[in-house]
């Protein structure tokens, strides 16, 4: 059996036992709860934040159409949330998605990267704010000690993956030939054939414009 169907059959089974365990009933009952309409709510509200974030997404790649790189991150998160995966699968599929809506792998991996990386320093950014905010408002509260060491080690770890990107990257290739397989070797190996083919049309186009005026200086 193949690797991630194995993963996909354990998330499956692992979801099972989370509703056996938190009570089933529970949960649908909460679910009833919200509603119809408060459901769509949230779908729509979803679906705003996914347009929102393919165009932050567009900035750092101008040359794709920003309706492929909201396609590419709903498959993003929905992998990272749905699927047996660690976030870094979720980043990875997500990349191989919006390579098959034909952007290079090379091109689809580091749009992937810098996303991420952006996405990471807002967020700390976010939390850093509202652990000022928090002392500010509460001085004695005793969540703002926790919450600011771990937003400094976050901090501190991503500064560690920007100085040893490289190792980051063998990393993420890894990890992305381990989840994806044949297809990750195919998009590899696809963009190195397109390139190589490219280079030789213009080699030979070269060579046909070169026969051309050489043609033409022997009839003169």
């Amino acid at each position: 059996m193949k690797l991630p169907i194995l993963l996909a059959l354990v998330g499956i089974a692992v979801v099972a036992l989370l509703l056996s365990w938190v009570d089933a009933g529970a949960v649908w009952e909460v679910v009833q709860q919200a509603g119809w309409g408060g459901f769509a709510l949230l779908l729509a509200w979803q679906g705003l934040l996914f347009v929102v974030l393919g165009l932050a997404w567009a900035v750092v790649m101008p040359g794709v159409r920003p309706g492929v790189l909201v396609w590419g991150r709903m498959v993003r998160d929905a992998a990272t949330t749905c699927l047996p995966f660690s976030p870094v699968g979720g980043f990875v599929i997500g990349a191989r998605a919006v390579g098959l809506r034909g952007v290079a792998w090379p091109c689809a991996a580091a749009g992937t990267v810098v996303d991420v990386t952006a996405e990471i320093v807002a967020q700390l950014l976010f939390t850093l704010g509202g652990v000022a905010v928090l002392v500010l408002v509460r001085p004695g509260s005793s969540a703002a000690g926790p919450v600011g060491v771990g937003a400094g080690v976050a901090l501190g770890l991503l500064l560690l993956a920007l100085w040893q990107r490289r190792a980051v990257g063998r990393g993420l290739r890894a990890l992305g030939g381990r989840l994806l397989g044949a297809w990750f070797k195919r998009a590899k190996t696809g963009d190195a054939k397109t390139g190589g083919a490219k280079a030789g049309g213009a080699k030979a186009g070269g060579a046909k414009e070169g026969g051309a005026k050489e043609g033409g200086a022997n009839a003169g």
